[in-house]
């Protein structure tokens, strides 16, 4: 069930993941979002059993300039796909936000639509790392973000 949402940082935005250890994300797992001026990329290429952590590999391109980083993140601080789709699930009869389908350039998805006290808004589907639109101030503007790829690991 659904534990707790946390707010954490994703390539400079503010997003909204939720702790969960009941499964996890997967080394392959991609996704890409694109906006007018913004493109993003995650990946997991990595996950050392040792110290539970994944490597995460982030590239952002704004207006043609790339960075690209890699960070290392706890299993417990990723949405899974099935945590997703708990939240979608419960998504308005828990009071966690508005349910809506949602149709993008990587298809069609049954989402929970979540706002954050920043400005941010996120619509949570069962695909990787969770997210399938992302709205978000940026450099006093607002942008929008949607999934235009995604691949699962194995």
């Amino acid at each position: 069930m659904i534990q707790k949402i946390l707010r954490t940082t994703f390539l400079g935005f503010s997003l909204l993941y939720l702790h969960s250890a009941a499964a996890e994300p997967r080394v392959g797992d991609m996704v890409i979002l694109e906006g007018a001026r913004i493109k993003t990329l995650q990946e997991i290429t990595g996950y050392s059993e040792d110290t539970a952590l994944f490597t995460l590999r982030q590239t952002q391109i704004v207006d043609g300039r790339s960075e690209e980083k890699e960070v290392q993140v706890a299993k417990d601080d990723l949405l899974t796909e099935e945590a997703a789709l708990e939240i979608v699930k419960e998504c308005e009869a828990q009071s966690i936000g508005k349910f809506e389908k949602l149709k993008v350039s990587a298809g069609t998805f049954e989402t929970c639509r979540v706002s954050s006290g920043s400005g941010s808004t996120l619509w949570i589907s069962a695909v990787p790392f969770g997210v399938v639109m992302l709205e978000t101030p940026f450099h006093g503007d607002s942008v929008r973000l949607k999934l235009t790829s995604y691949r699962r690991g194995k």
